[in-house]
C-alpha cells in the first residue's frame, strides 16, 4: 500500500513515515504542488493533503491534481487544525475522510493494516514464476510490464519504475525479459525475503488439492538456509524426508506453496524418491574422483573480467569483505592445487587464478588509474579531479559517459547530480532527482546526504536539508558536516520563533 502526503510540516511526514514503514506501508511527502507533480508517476493509493500546504489550499491543491489526471482511483484524506465543524463541507467537496490534527500516526496504522487485511491478494503466477527465475539464478535484467518495470543485477533488485511497485508487479504482470550487463548493487536475501512475503498472502487451497497432497515429496533448486524460513520448513528440506511421514506446520506449508509458484521447488513421486536413493552411492563415487575440470571454465570466464567480478563481491564494498573474499578464494584454489590426483593442467588453472584473485585484490584497493581498471571508474576519477579544480564541466562529460555506461553505479550517479547542479540551473529537479535515486539504491551514501544537504542549504530550505545532515552526521565526524548542520537547526529555531511571533 502507498501513501501520498503533501504537507509543509517535514516532521509529521518523517513519523508518519516511521509508523506505516512498520506495517509494509510506504510513504512518500512532498511539501508543495510542483514537487507533487514530480513525485506522483502513478496514482497512490492514498492521497494525503494538509487543509493549507504553503499557504495553498489543500481543497484546490487536490481538485488540480484531479483534472491532470494524478490521482484517479485514489483516496483522498485531509487534515488540518481547528477545522472539524466543517468536516462535511470539506468531505463533500475534495475527500472521502477527515483526519483531526495532531494526528495520532497509530490510528492511522491501525486503520490502513485493517483495510489491507481485508484485501486478498491474487498473484499472478507467470509473474511470480518469472521473477523467481531471476531471483534464484542470480541473473542480472530488465523485466517489463505495462506502466512497470524492475531492474535485477546478479538476481538483486535495485530498481523498481514506478517506486515500490514490486508487490503490484506480482499480483498482474505480464512481463518481457531483456538481459542487461555491467549492473551491480542489491542485497540479493533482501530481495529473496520481499519476494517470499509478498507471495504470501495468496490463496493456496487449490494448490493444496490438486499439488501438495498428491506429492510423496519435493525436489529444491536451491540453498534456502538463509531466508528466514519456518523451522519446520527447513528441517523438511534438508532431511528430504517424505511428506507422509512429517507433520508440517501451517506456516510452512504455506512458504512451501511460494517455493512451487516461485519455480524454486516441484513435486516428487515415489518411483523418483526410490531413483535418487539408488544413484547416492554412484554420486558419491563420483565426487571422490572428481578431476575439477569446472576450474578451466572459471579461468576461462574471469580472466577478463572486472576484479569485483572476479572477487564475486558488490562494486562497493568495505575492505573488510575483501579481505574476506580474497582469503576464501585463495584458501579455495591452494587446496585444490594440492589435492590428491589432480591433473597438471588442473594445478596450471589453480595458479592462473590465484594469480587472477591477486590482482584483482591489488586493482580494487588501488588509487590510481590504470590500464587494468573499468573504463566508468576511469572517469569517475578523472571527474573528481576536475570537481577538485572546479572544472564542472569537463567532470560533467566524464561523469555523464560513465553513467551511460553503468547507469547504476550509485557513485556515479551521485557525482553527476552535484555536477548537474553545479553547471546548469535548469537542471536543478534532474540533479535533485539522481541524488535521490542514488539513496535510493544505498540509503546510507555519504556523497549523496552532503551534496542534497548543501542545495538544500544554498536553497535555504533548511527543514529540508535537516533529514539528510542528521544521517550524514551519524555516518562521518567530519566537522564540515556537523557545521552545516549546526547552522540549519539555528535557522530552523529562527523560521519557528518568526512563525509564532506571527
Amino acid at each position: 500500500m502507498h501513501v501520498f502526503f503533501l504537507s509543509s510540516h517535514q516532521k509529521m511526514a518523517e513519523n508518519l513515515r516511521s509508523v506505516l514503514s512498520k506495517s509494509n506501508i510506504s510513504v512518500t511527502h512532498a511539501r508543495s504542488i510542483d514537487q507533487a507533480r514530480r513525485l506522483l508517476r502513478a496514482a497512490p493509493d492514498v492521497f494525503f493533503v494538509d487543509y493549507y500546504v504553503l499557504s495553498q489550499s489543500g481543497i484546490e491543491i487536490t481538485k488540480t491534481l484531479k483534472q491532470e489526471g494524478l490521482l484517479e482511483g485514489s483516496e483522498v484524506w485531509l487534515t488540518g487544525y481547528g477545522i472539524a465543524n466543517s468536516k462535511k463541507e470539506l468531505m463533500k467537496i475534495a475527500g472521502n475522510r477527515y483526519w483531526p490534527q495532531p494526528l495520532n500516526f497509530f490510528d492511522i496504522q491501525d486503520f490502513l493494516e485493517s483495510r489491507q487485511d481485508d484485501q486478498r491478494k491474487v498473484i499472478s503466477p507467470t509473474a511470480a514464476r518469472m521473477i523467481g527465475q531471476v531471483w534464484a539464478s542470480k541473473s542480472t535484467a530488465i523485466l517489463a510490464a505495462e506502466g512497470i518495470r524492475l531492474i535485477f543485477a546478479n538476481g538483486a533488485l535495485i530498481r523498481e519504475d514506478p517506486p515500490n511497485c514490486f508487490e503490484e508487479a506480482l499480483e498482474d504482470g505480464d512481463f518481457s525479459y531483456s538481459v542487461v550487463q555491467n549492473l551491480t548493487g542489491g542485497d540479493w536475501n533482501k530481495t529473496g525475503k520481499r519476494l517470499i512475503k509478498a507471495c504470501s498472502g495468496g490463496d493456496i487451497s487449490h494448490w493444496l488439492e490438486d499439488h501438495h497432497r498428491s506429492a510423496f515429496g519435493y525436489v529444491f533448486s536451491l540453498d534456502l538456509n538463509e531466508l528466514e524460513l519456518d523451522k519446520d520448513m527447513l528441517s523438511f528440506v534438508s532431511s528430504r524426508t517424505a511428506l507422509r511421514k512429517v507433520s508440517l506446520s501451517t506456516k510452512a506449508i504455506g512458504q512451501l506453496y511460494v517455493l512451487w509458484l516461485l519455480g524454486l521447488v516441484r513435486g516428487e513421486t515415489a518411483v523418483e524418491r526410490q531413483r535418487q536413493q539408488q544413484s547416492v552411492d554412484l554420486e558419491a563415487r563420483v565426487r571422490k574422483n572428481q578431476n575439477y575440470s569446472w576450474i578451466l571454465a572459471e579461468y576461462a570466464r574471469l580472466k577478463t573480467a572486472e576484479p569485483f567480478v572476479v572477487l564475486g563481491i558488490p562494486a562497493k564494498a568495505d575492505s573488510k569483505i575483501i579481505v574476506e573474499s580474497v582469503a576464501r578464494m585463495r584458501e579455495r584454489y591452494t587446496a585444490i592445487q594440492h589435492a590428491d590426483r589432480v591433473s597438471d593442467e588442473i594445478k596450471t588453472a589453480a595458479q592462473n587464478m590465484l594469480t587472477l584473485i591477486d590482482q584483482a585484490a591489488k586493482s580494487v584497493h588501488a588509487d590510481a588509474i590504470d590500464e587494468n581498471m573499468a573504463e566508468e571508474q576511469k572517469l569517475l576519477m578523472y571527474a573528481k579531479r576536475m570537481m577538485a579544480q572546479s572544472n564542472w564541466v569537463q567532470a560533467k562529460k566524464a561523469l555523464t559517459k560513465a553513467h551511460q555506461i553503468r547507469i547504476e553505479d550509485v557513485d556515479i550517479l551521485a557525482n553527476l547530480g552535484w555536477v548537474q547542479y553545479q553547471t546548469d540551473s535548469s537542471q536543478m529537479d534532474e540533479a535533485i532527482e539522481n541524488l535521490h535515486l542514488a539513496l535510493h539504491l544505498e540509503s546510507s551514501h555519504l556523497d549523496s546526504l552532503v551534496f542534497l544537504s548543501r542545495i538544500y542549504i544554498e536553497k535555504e530550505d533548511y527543514e529540508s536539508a535537516m533529514p539528510f545532515l542528521r544521517k550524514a552526521t551519524t555516518l562521518t565526524p567530519d566537522p564540515e558536516i556537523q557545521e552545516m548542520r549546526k547552522l540549519a537547526e539555528a535557522e530552523i529555531k529562527i523560521l519557528e520563533r518568526n512563525r509564532n511571533d506571527n
